[in-house]
């Protein structure tokens, strides 16, 4: 046995102190150490950046893989059997494809090896294809004494299955027992340390193995930090494939990445004779990907079933939507029955995988299943790239569903960025895909940001006069000379952006004749024309991520074909964007110092983000448009990270109507289900019994057509008469001057209070109004009188417990009400007589507080600091 000393310095004679790759020198920054998982492994001494080679191992022995069903090839070159050239060497019994490689150093020393045994029957009664599993045992004779000793320190399991290729050719040749002995030890090593060398892109070679002694040192993990490719010498390159710490060890990984749990424990206990024990292992969800899934076996469940406890071979199976248990046993028969399916289909024909991906092992276990992944990536690799299916004659069908899968596995295959992800995209129940918490997210944290893919203004805003570049209203707008788009300024037309534009546009659409050039019509269609600019893969991705039933009456896109000669095959891409957009689009927040238009932007990973009317994540956005997600409160490991469509605190069928009309869906979350919407009773109507002090609510919140009850006197109200009157009260409603904060009709008012509760989501939205207005605008805080202030006081603090109620977490309107709460608070702080008094008492001795005179100048009477200034004393 060698120690790590001596270990040590064979990994540096078998690399040499420095090694080249593509004529860079590289320095090792790692080094031979004990592993926490046991035995010896490779540990980083400095810090590794993603990317950089660690080492170039080269390959003391290489062979054919020993596998009893791999086709036959050439001992030398690799190449298969596909003609009558191939030929059985005379004197070792070894395939070769010609002479050429039969005249080969490589064939020479094999068959200089095998020809010193004796036979013991003819040579030509050899099994050639015995022989050829054998060849990389033999091919350890050849090495040096120090070789011999670096392959025998190699952790090997001395197990009696092991050697059998050794075993097979004792029949032919009689072969001294000192080097029966070294191949059955090559053999083992081999079954423990052997790494599959890849086959050359486009050629078909027989697969093959190589024992790589230090990339042999790596232990295993199932997500692991480095990856390995091969050059045209056989020789392992492997680099990092993330960041590496001082310290950390370095892995590598013995099983298929896209394999389930139970299939690579399952893979190593075999080969490796150990069962993994690593994170992703113990994880029943393997971070959300569900690879392991099966379909529960509950017919109307949409859930899946997943292993209670994943380090446990034997344990029993669980649904996470319908808690059903399933024994182990189940288990093994339908992973047996699935593997018996896999077993029959032949993978060299793409119309029999496609069928039986669509057709077949979908009716069985999940979509996010290891079998359909790996299918998706056979298909991958099929499609556009094998005979009969190149590129240029496919369907346009199948290059779509080829750009599909190959976005699907993006996030599973860049291990690089997985690491540094709280969320993964998966099957949501509430329909489609949706991003879930692959970890426990404390309230507060940045859970991603996303750029807009593109970004115009909104479309009840895009005909008013802006700037086409920076957005910007301005009464000094003036139209382009070549486009007519109307620009702000010249450094706004000398732009990249308008300059893209105006080329789009004086290409392709021509004015109509008789018609003057209309700029608004331009203006309306902006994010249209930011559509048409992307770059193709951008584009392709919106398309497929997207299900858009078009529409043709867009009042926008009807403009300007009214002004415009616009191509068809243009005006129909744009119906298509218009339903994207009113599906996935989000409004982006406006700075209030700055005068632009109102904006909406994609988002491609926040459209991935469901609706709920309790939402859990909040967003903001930067000066470049940028939006942030943070989680408004605790969302737990695979939980739905979920946003809101609407306002916070509309009513429910408010809410659920204005759903329906944009997105297309009814809502059904617990809050729609909640006829008192967690006892806000934003709803409700007065009973229509005069006498009754009760209120009405809807008997079934989530049914359009339900009957309204009273919660005291039970009085059922039918949904047509509740109909006529929240049309009266939405007439009355807008007869309201909602931008005069201090007068508003005191008739309607009156009358609305005859129909309406006052937590009725009419009047929250009159106190909202009133409690962000007051000292904002018009009147400023400090000029208001003191039941003004308190009136403000008031009102953010009812609004904000209908917010608390609502379970509404760090929502933006919180943060907003919040705000507003200060700003009064500390108003009345500054007109309160205490901190003029106490000045007067405490001023010029020493044991008066620190920050007494600060507190007398920005607080005291006759302040007259800004408010913001005002807020840093009170957090001080």
């Amino acid at each position: 046995m060698l120690s790590l000393e001596q270990l040590s310095q064979t990994v540096k004679e078998h690399l040499g102190l420095y090694n080249y790759v593509d004529g860079m020198q590289y320095s090792s920054k790692w080094a031979i150490g004990e592993s926490t998982l046991g035995g010896r492994g490779l540990i980083a001494t400095e810090d590794i950046k993603s990317g950089e080679v660690l080492f170039v191992d080269h390959p003391l022995i290489t062979g054919p893989r020993a596998g009893a069903n791999l086709p036959r090839g050439c001992t030398v070159c690799r190449k298969l059997i596909d003609s009558d050239t191939f030929f059985k060497c005379s004197k070792c019994a070894l395939l070769l494809c010609s002479e050429q490689c039969q005249n080969t150093t490589t064939h020479s020393d094999d068959c200089g090896t095998i020809s010193r045994w004796n036979n013991k029957i003819p040579i030509e009664d050899v099994d050639d294809t015995l022989m050829s599993r054998a060849l990389a045992a033999i091919r350890a004779l050849l090495l040096n004494e120090e070789q011999k000793q670096f392959m025998i320190y190699l952790q090997a399991n001395m197990q009696p299955q092991h050697g059998k290729e050794v075993r097979d050719i004792i029949p032919f040749f009689k072969i001294p027992e000192e080097e029966e002995q070294l191949m059955t030890l090559a053999c083992c090593a081999l079954d423990t340390n052997a790494f599959q060398i890849a086959t050359p892109y486009g050629k078909n070679e027989m697969s093959m193995r190589g024992l790589y002694p230090v990339s042999g040192l790596m232990n295993h993990t199932c997500v692991p930090n480095t990856r390995y490719s091969y050059n045209v010498e056989l020789q392992m390159v492997v680099n990092a494939v993330k960041p590496i710490r001082a310290g950390s060890e370095i892995f590598s990984c013995y099983t298929g990445t896209l394999w389930g749990t139970p299939a690579r424990r399952t893979h190593l206990y075999k080969t490796k004779h150990f069962l993994c024990k690593c994170d992703r292992c113990a994880d029943p969800t393997e971070r959300g990907t569900l690879l392991a899934a099966l379909r529960c076996f509950a017919s109307e469940c949409p859930g899946v079933l997943l292993p209670t406890e994943p380090l446990n071979m034997t344990a029993a199976w669980r649904c996470i939507e319908c808690d059903l248990r399933v024994p182990y046993s189940n288990i093994c028969a339908i992973q047996g029955a699935l593997a018996r399916l896999m077993g029959s289909l032949n993978f060299e024909n793409l119309g029999d995988l496609e069928n039986f991906l669509v057709n077949r092992i979908t009716k069985h276990v999940p979509r996010t299943n290891q079998i359909v992944v790996d299918l998706h990536c056979r298909l991958i690799w099929m499609l556009g790239d094998s005979e009969g299916c190149r590129w240029h004659p496919l369907r346009s069908s199948i290059v779509k569903m080829e750009l599909r899968k190959y976005e699907s596995l993006e996030n599973l295959l860049d291990t690089n960025q997985t690491e540094q992800r709280i969320w993964t995209i998966k099957q949501s129940d509430l329909g489609g895909r949706g991003l879930f918490a692959t970890k426990p997210i404390k309230k507060g944290t940045l859970i991603f940001e996303n750029k807009p893919l593109v970004i115009g203004a909104r479309a009840d805003h895009g005909r008013n006069p802006y700037c086409t570049v920076c957005y910007s209203i301005s009464d000094t707008v003036y139209k382009c000379n070549k486009c007519s788009m109307l620009m702000c300024s010249k450094e706004c037309e000398v732009t990249l952006a308008h300059t893209k534009l105006c080329d789009f546009v004086t290409k392709h659409w021509m004015p109509k004749p008789n018609s003057e050039q209309y700029p608004e019509a331009l203006s309306g269609v902006l994010i249209y024309l930011h559509f048409m600019l992307l770059e193709e893969k951008n584009l392709l991705n919106v398309l497929l991520r997207s299900k858009p039933t078009p529409q043709s009456h867009i009042e926008e896109i009807n403009v300007l074909c009214s002004k415009y000669n616009i191509p068809n095959e243009q005006k129909n891409f744009m119906y298509v964007i218009n339903s994207i957009l009113k599906i996935n689009s989000f409004r982006v927040a406006s700075s209030h110092k700055e005068k632009k238009i109102p904006l909406r932007g994609l988002y491609p990973l926040s459209s991935f983000l469901n609706h709920s009317c309790v939402p859990n994540t909040r967003n903001i956005f930067n000066n470049n448009y940028t939006m942030s997600v943070f989680a408004a409160k605790d969302i737990e490991t695979m939980e739905e990270m979920l946003t809101c469509y609407t306002g916070l605190l509309w009513s429910t069928p408010a809410r659920r109507c204005q759903l329906y009309k944009t997105k297309g869906f009814w809502c059904k979350c617990k809050r729609c289900g909640d006829r008192t919407e967690m006892g806000t009773k934003l709803s409700a109507l007065k009973c229509l019994d005069k006498d009754c002090i009760g209120v009405l609510l809807p008997i079934l919140p989530t049914d359009p057509g339900t009957d309204w009850s009273c919660d005291n006197c039970e009085t059922k109200v039918p949904a047509n008469r509740i109909c006529v009157v929240q049309s009266a009260l939405g007439s009355l409603v807008k007869t309201l001057d909602l931008d005069d904060q201090f007068r508003l009709e005191a008739i309607v008012l009156e009358r609305l209070a005859k129909f309406i509760p006052y937590s009725s989501h009419i009047f929250v939205d009159l106190r909202l109004r009133l409690a962000l207005r007051v000292g904002s605008e018009g009147i400023m805080l400090n000029e208001l009188s003191e039941s003004r202030v308190a009136l403000k006081e008031s009102l953010c603090r009812g609004t904000l417990r209908t917010l608390a109620a609502l379970g509404a977490g760090d929502a933006p309107l919180r943060g907003l009400l919040l705000y507003h709460l200060h700003a009064a608070l500390a108003e009345r702080a500054r007109r309160s007589p205490a901190m003029y008094d106490a000045y007067h008492i405490l001023h010029g001795d020493i044991g008066a507080p620190p920050d007494l005179e600060l507190r007398r100048r920005y607080l005291g009477p006759g302040c007259d600091k800004p408010q913001q200034e005002r807020f840093f004393i009170l957090d001080s």
